[in-house]
C-alpha cells in the first residue's frame, strides 16, 4: 500500500494496516505531522463543525447521532492508543465549552443541548452568569459544557503513533514528495518521487486540503482554508480547564498542561484572504488574537512566543469524504474534515485499513462518499 500524507489520517491508516500485517509505505513531502495535523490547537471534539441542532435539521436525527457516535469512537481510539502505545502527548479528557457570542447563537446552543441530551449525549446548558463564574470570561451570551471532549499535543501524538506503526512494520519516507501518479488501475499503482518510482496495489490519499493538487477531480469538493494561532509563555495560574470553542467554531482557545495559552481562529475577520495554500500568518488576524488575549486575560502577564498558520481541508457539505475514489477502487481517500480532523482522523484511518483488509467497513460509507456534494437527508 502507498499512503500519500504523513498527517493524522495517513499515520493512522499505516498503523492499522501494519497491525493487520499489511506492508505499507507513507510518503510525506515534508515531515510527519508538519501540515495541518501539527498546526492545529489540539482539540478533540465530538461531531462536525456545525451545531448538533443544525446537523439534525439537515441530515436527520439518525445520521446526526451516528456522526457524534463515530467521533466519540474516534476519541476512544485516541485514548486507547495513548495508553497502549505509551504515547506521551499531554492527552486529557478535559471536556469542551461551546460558547455563544450573541443571544441568537445561544438559542441554537440551547436547542443543541436539548437534542444531545435526548439522544443520550452528555451536555449541560450554561447561562451567561455561569460562563463568567466558571471561566471568568466576558462577552459571551451563554453556552454549554460537553464532558466527552478532550485535548492533546497533536504533533507529539501523531509522531508517537508513527513510531508505534513503524514498530509494527509500517515504513515512512519523509521529505519525499510525489511528483506524479504514473499509474492507477486494477493492476496496481505507480508514483514517481525524486528517489525513484514506487509501486503498490492501492493508493491512499490522506492529503486533505492538498488533494486537488494530486487528484484534480476534487478541485470542486475540498478547499484550502487557513487557520491562524498564537501561543504564550506559561501562566502559573490555571485559567482554563477544558477547551473553548465559540462563535460557531470561528474562535477557539485552551490552556495547555504546562500553562501556555493557545488562541486561534477569527477567520471571519478577513475571510477572503484565508482561502488558499499560503501558510504565513497575517497582521489582520493576529491582531484580533492579541486583542482577545488582552481583553480576556489581562492579568496573565504573558508574552506571545509563537505564531503559526495551517491549511485545513473544508468539504462542500461539512462532512469528511472517506472511501474509494468514484469509479476507481485502486484509490482510497479520507479528506475534507472541515477543521475537525482530530474528531474523525484516527477512525477514518481505521476505515481505510478495513477497506484494504476486508473490502468493506462497518461505517456507512454512503454518508462519507466523495460523490456527495451537499449536506442533505
Amino acid at each position: 500500500m502507498i499512503i500519500l500524507g504523513g498527517g493524522l489520517t495517513g499515520v493512522s491508516a499505516a498503523y492499522w494496516l501494519a497491525l493487520a500485517g499489511i506492508d505499507c509505505l507513507v510518503l510525506e513531502k515534508h515531515h510527519i505531522a508538519s501540515g495541518a495535523t501539527g498546526r492545529n490547537a489540539g482539540f478533540i471534539l465530538a461531531g462536525v463543525a456545525e451545531h448538533y441542532s443544525r446537523v439534525v435539521t439537515t441530515l436527520g436525527r439518525e445520521k446526526a447521532r451516528y456522526l457524534w457516535n463515530l467521533s466519540l469512537e474516534n476519541h476512544s481510539l485516541i485514548a486507547s492508543l495513548v495508553e497502549e502505545e505509551g504515547i506521551v502527548c499531554d492527552y486529557r479528557k478535559s471536556g469542551s465549552y461551546l460558547l455563544a457570542i450573541s443571544p441568537s447563537e445561544f438559542l441554537e446552543i440551547q436547542e443543541t443541548v436539548k437534542l444531545l441530551r435526548e439522544d443520550h449525549f452528555s451536555s449541560v446548558r450554561l447561562p451567561e452568569a455561569r460562563i463568567a463564574e466558571v471561566l471568568s470570561l466576558k462577552g459571551f451570551s451563554g453556552g454549554s459544557f460537553n464532558s466527552y471532549d478532550g485535548e492533546l499535543d497533536p504533533v507529539a501524538f501523531v509522531r508517537g503513533l508513527a513510531s508505534a506503526a513503524h514498530r509494527k512494520g509500517a515504513r515512512f519516507a519523509e521529505e519525499t514528495p510525489v511528483l506524479e501518479v504514473l499509474q492507477r488501475d486494477s493492476s496496481g499503482v505507480r508514483v514517481r518521487t525524486p528517489e525513484g518510482i514506487v509501486e503498490g496495489e492501492i493508493l491512499i490519499l490522506a492529503t486533505n486540503a492538498y488533494t486537488p493538487l494530486v487528484e484534480p477531480s476534487f478541485s470542486d469538493k475540498v478547499f484550502p482554508i487557513r487557520g491562524q494561532i498564537l501561543s504564550t509563555t506559561p501562566v502559573d495560574a490555571r485559567l482554563l480547564d477544558g477547551v473553548v470553542y465559540a462563535d460557531y467554531g470561528d474562535r477557539y482557545f485552551r490552556q495547555t498542561l504546562d500553562g501556555k495559552l493557545v488562541i486561534g481562529g477569527w477567520r471571519k475577520w478577513d475571510e477572503a484572504r484565508e482561502v488558499g495554500f499560503e501558510e504565513e500568518t497575517t497582521d489582520s488576524i493576529q491582531s484580533k488574537l492579541e486583542e482577545f488575549l488582552a481583553e480576556q486575560f489581562p492579568l496573565a502577564n504573558v508574552e506571545i512566543t509563537h505564531r503559526w498558520a495551517g491549511i485545513m481541508g473544508f468539504s462542500r457539505n461539512g462532512l469528511p469524504m472517506i472511501g474509494p475514489l468514484p469509479g476507481d477502487s485502486s484509490c482510497l481517500v479520507a479528506i475534507g474534515y472541515t477543521g475537525h480532523g482530530f474528531g474523525f482522523g484516527v477512525r477514518a484511518g481505521k476505515i481505510l485499513a478495513e477497506l484494504v483488509v476486508n473490502g468493506k467497513s462497518s461505517a456507512p460509507l454512503e454518508l462519507f462518499s466523495p460523490r456527495r456534494q451537499s449536506l442533505s437527508r
